[in-house]
């Protein structure tokens, strides 16, 4: 046995629930012995004694120590002394919602201590069972005069000490069936009945149908777990209005990465951080299969004035993605972003807008060696530019139109006076910036 004061607490936790088990006296005993303090070694067998005075462990350990005529009244001994935990640290057990880490911590510290609390029960059990059908089996033999084989040949007995081996060693759901989800119709009217709660509660459904799922098979896949929740989601969107769409949505965006490892196009987010350990609140998986830090994202969308490209990829985000970076609480403040550049779009006459085709047009077809009608078209443009309303100025100097190069698929990313500027300074190809410019006038046109 070993002489740490942690596994004497789990004895004396074990001992608050079997109080005159003479077992789990006789084990303290060991341990208070091993662990050299023989005063509370003395009390231990003390108690033993007055539990079963035929108690061999702690009447031979009394006359040992000369005490075995002592007539105190035994008291419990008491466990060895822990660290002392503030109350602020304290979580009652019945709490409901833990609102926050630290008391999620202590929450998992305590099922953690639970679970090891049972396993030692467990362990305790099963030496006595089996030390009992043992003793039962001897003497049986020995009335009978002939073998009778095994005492565990008892198929009843057999899977009782099956199932404490399996508890002890930590698998619980041997003993412990897992119990059938709710309907989806109960589940629903939960739902609505919990507002607050409808993410958490479908999260928490989904580990239930495939915890259900996993102890009817023990050999289901992956593939095939995955499509049993994917069919529950199907269930519940069906049973939900339709506003709670994208807190299925994200559930299920969980229950992947939580419960089936999904692998995305991504193994770390932007900062370098495992996708793995993106916060629930902050995690997000866009159709392109890549995970987002969406407090990352964010920033990072804008940085680019709002453009909805993916960051990594460079490719544009697809509508429904959009709409979900906007409608989640850390994607709010680009809607601004989004207002201001729409309302850029809109402020555009066509006038300006053949211009802008005009100077694209050119600087594609331009064949010369120095750029000679490139160049002044972008002064004739760059002039008119000059003479326009304050509002469409703005546009061409600030609005940032996604556009992608048609023959590498680089994406551009920037504004009508940038690209020309660019073009004028030999920084950019020429070519490319009329490209950019024939797609910005296309792009106006639908403004």
């Amino acid at each position: 046995m070993r002489d740490d004061d942690g596994l004497l607490t789990e004895l004396y936790n074990a001992l608050e629930g079997q109080p005159s088990s003479i077992f789990l006296h006789e084990l303290i005993l060991e341990g208070w012995v091993e662990a050299g303090d023989q005063d509370m070694a003395r009390e231990t067998a003390m108690m033993s004694m007055s539990l079963d005075p035929n108690n061999a462990i702690g009447n031979r350990y009394l006359k040992r120590r000369g005490a075995a005529g002592s007539r105190r009244q035994p008291k419990m001994a008491s466990p060895p002394p822990q660290k002392t935990t503030s109350k602020s640290h304290q979580v009652p057990r019945s709490a409901a919602i833990l609102e926050t880490e630290e008391q999620r911590n202590e929450a998992e510290r305590t099922l953690e201590a639970g679970y090891k609390e049972l396993m030692l029960v467990a362990r305790i059990l099963k030496e006595e069972v089996r030390g009992l059908s043992e003793m039962e089996h001897t003497t049986s033999e020995h009335l009978d005069g002939q073998s009778s084989g095994s005492p565990f040949d008892n198929p009843g007995l057999g899977d009782m000490l099956s199932v404490m081996e399996a508890i002890s060693g930590g698998d619980i759901s041997v003993a412990v069936p897992m119990p059938q989800p709710l309907s989806v119709q109960e589940l629903a009217r939960a739902i609505k009945k919990s507002p607050g709660q409808i993410e958490e509660l479908i999260a928490e459904d989904f580990e239930n149908v495939n915890g259900w799922a996993s102890s009817q098979n023990e050999g289901i896949t992956t593939d095939e777990k995955r499509q049993r929740v994917l069919k529950r989601m199907h269930l519940l969107e069906a049973a939900l209005p339709e506003s709670m769409e994208k807190e299925i949505a994200a559930a299920f965006a969980h229950f992947e990465r939580d419960q089936l490892n999904k692998r995305y196009a991504n193994d770390e987010t932007m900062y370098g951080d495992r996708v793995e350990d993106i916060p629930r609140g902050r995690f997000m998986v866009t159709e392109d299969n890549y995970a987002w830090d969406m407090e990352e994202l964010s920033k990072a969308l804008e940085v680019n004035s709002g453009v909805m490209r993916n960051p990594l990829s460079k490719q544009l985000f697809s509508q429904a993605d959009i709409k979900k970076i906007l409608a989640h609480p850390l994607g709010r403040q680009l809607r601004q972003l989004q207002l201001s550049q729409s309302k850029l779009k809109k402020g555009v006459r066509p006038a300006t807008i053949e211009k802008i085709q005009k100077l694209g047009q050119v600087m594609l077809a331009d064949q010369s060696e120095d750029a000679g009608p490139s160049r002044e078209a972008m002064d004739e443009f760059l002039g008119f530019v000059v003479t326009l309303p304050d509002s469409e100025q703005k546009t061409i100097n600030s609005l940032k139109i996604a556009a992608t190069d048609r023959h590498t698929g680089q994406p551009y990313d920037y504004t009508i006076g940038e690209s020309v500027k660019d073009a004028k300074a030999n920084t950019t190809c020429f070519h490319k910036v009329g490209d950019y410019l024939t797609q910005a006038a296309k792009y106006l046109r639908k403004g």
